[in-house]
This record gives structure tokens, C-alpha cells and sequence, in this order.
């Protein structure tokens, strides 16, 4: 072995291996969380765009089948969603297009018909939220979500 033969190999003794990086985490879409959340409300507006009537509950409120298999009452769910979308808003600073999702809820909680302009509203609004839930931090929206019952319930005391 030759002089420049046994540096090497000194070097290559003393040398540990090169640490490996630590992959940042990666969040994944809350895809399911948006199903969830948002299927309920779009299976209202497919079946009040196709056949012009929503399901009612007996006592004659407009209703919604949630993912769960009960039956809620569509206005105070909507309401809960808007509000969660209005937190968002002022949380990140960015405007949500929430105008069509408040004319339904009026519509619906007071029980008067709904206007065309919020169909089309409606048809253009939904995909915009349902983005917003699916990729949004699980850590913010599941804080949106507790800060949101936490309103429902102050009002329902008030």
C-alpha cells in the first residue's frame, strides 16, 4: 500500500456515517373529514336542485340524512357551518364566498323559498369549502370545530 492508499484509509476509519435526514411530516388531505362534513350539506342542495323540495323532519323542518344515518334539522347544521367557515376566515385571513351558504340557511330556517341566484351561488360555493375542510391543518380545524360548539353552546344559553 502506498502512502496515498493508507491516508485513505485512515480517513475512511475515523469517518462515521453521514446522518440521515429526518423527513418533515406531511399532511394529508382530510379527505374522509370533508366527506363528512360537507356530503350531508351537498346531498341537500343535489336533491333541492333536482327536484326543487328538501326532505323534511316530522315536525315539518327542513331535514338532512348526516353520515351517520339520523336524521338533523338542516338550518342550525348549516348555521354551525357557516360560523366555522367565518372563524376560518378571520383565522387565515382570507375570504370564504359564505353569501350563498347564509341565503340558504335564512331560506331554510324560515321556511320561505329559496332563491335562484343562491342555487348558482351555491354551485359555485360548495366546491371552495369543501377544499377548505380537505386541505386544511388537522390542528386548526379541529380547533375551528371545538371553538364552533363552544359558540352553540353560549347561544343555546342565551
Amino acid at each position: 500500500m502506498n502512502r496515498h492508499d493508507r491516508r485513505q484509509a485512515r480517513r475512511a476509519e475515523g469517518r462515521r456515517p453521514r446522518a440521515g435526514r429526518i423527513p418533515r411530516p406531511v399532511d394529508f388531505p382530510m379527505i374522509m373529514g370533508s366527506e363528512i362534513v360537507m356530503r350531508p350539506l351537498e346531498q341537500l342542495f343535489d336533491e333541492l336542485d333536482r327536484t326543487g323540495k328538501v326532505l323534511v323532519n316530522a315536525k315539518g323542518y327542513p331535514a338532512f340524512v348526516a353520515c351517520d344515518g339520523h336524521k338533523y334539522e338542516a338550518a342550525p347544521a348549516i348555521e354551525g357551518l357557516i360560523w366555522h367557515f367565518e372563524m376560518w376566515s378571520i383565522r387565515h385571513g382570507k375570504e370564504l364566498p359564505l353569501q350563498p351558504l347564509r341565503d340558504l340557511h335564512i331560506a331554510l330556517h324560515y321556511l320561505v323559498p329559496i332563491q335562484e341566484r343562491t342555487i348558482e351561488g351555491l354551485r359555485q360555493a360548495l366546491p371552495i369549502l369543501r377544499r377548505v375542510i380537505a386541505y386544511g391543518q388537522r390542528d386548526d380545524q379541529g380547533d375551528l370545530f371545538h371553538q364552533t360548539r363552544i359558540k352553540i353552546a353560549m347561544e343555546a344559553q342565551a
